[in-house]
């Protein structure tokens, strides 16, 4: 979970057992693969927001769609950083504050994709079962505001990277983005070590149980509930075209 929602370079020091020209290959093969993704990623979410944004109709739907396709595009932005990040074989030249800012603007997009999921799941359960309700209720200004939550919500959780992340000189030179749970320069006594291993733990739980397990389950939960729907709608209507034919 610490990057994000995507396969990103890792961050942990190379294994002194694996061959250099191999390790290098696969940061190239990487980074290439990596490149023609950025391009599609930025032109299709570009044209997305311009239509969404220009040229539909502003209603609550195209809002949401609006927001989610802002945090995709706001991932694909930060694709190069991660780029050059490859090329030059895990050496971060970015600076502290890079390292930071970057994979909070990671968490930040992960927590704000999963809630806007989630809220589409709901939106679309209560309008089918709520349309009363909903048509009273679900209004452009409220929207707005549930996004704005959404997106402060999003950034609170991702605030710990700030103080967690850090740059670190390693063998040869080589600085490396990590996360530092301890927030200590101490790397190697006992205490820290478990001190950061349980830090780390629960960091990951709340980033499971938030940004996955309980969006997750309100998505499966309100899919289920909208097929039950459809299915005693058919079977009502087959009934009363049965009872009709006697």
């Amino acid at each position: 979970m610490d990057q994000g929602n995507t396969t990103l370079p890792s961050t942990t020091q190379v294994s002194s057992s694996q061959p250099p020209a191999a390790v290098n290959t696969a940061h190239l093969a990487s980074a290439v693969l990596l490149f023609p993704t950025f391009l599609v990623s930025v032109v299709g979410n570009g044209l997305y927001l311009w239509v969404l944004g220009l040229k539909m109709r502003r209603t609550v739907t195209t809002l949401w769609f609006l927001s989610l396709i802002s945090c995709n595009l706001l991932f694909t932005l930060m694709t190069p950083f991660f780029i050059v990040y490859l090329l030059m074989d895990l050496h971060w030249v970015f600076g502290t504050a890079m390292c930071k800012l970057l994979y909070t603007f990671i968490s930040v997009d992960m927590f704000t994709s999963a809630f806007l999921l989630t809220l589409l799941s709901l939106d679309r359960y209560i309008l089918t079962h709520h349309p009363i309700w909903s048509r009273n209720h679900r209004t452009l200004p409220r929207a707005g505001k549930l996004i704005v939550g959404l997106w402060l919500a999003s950034f609170g959780l991702s605030t710990p990277y700030l103080a967690f992340r850090e740059t670190r000189e390693v063998d040869g030179g080589r600085i490396i983005c990590i996360s530092n749970y301890t927030l200590s320069r101490d790397w190697n006594g006992s205490e820290m070590r478990e001190l950061g291993r349980q830090v780390h733990q629960a960091f990951f739980m709340v980033e499971f149980l938030l940004g996955f397990l309980l969006p997750f389950c309100t998505i499966a939960g309100c899919y289920v509930r909208h097929e039950l729907l459809w299915v005693n709608t058919r079977f009502v209507k087959g009934s009363v075209y049965c009872y009709s034919d006697i």
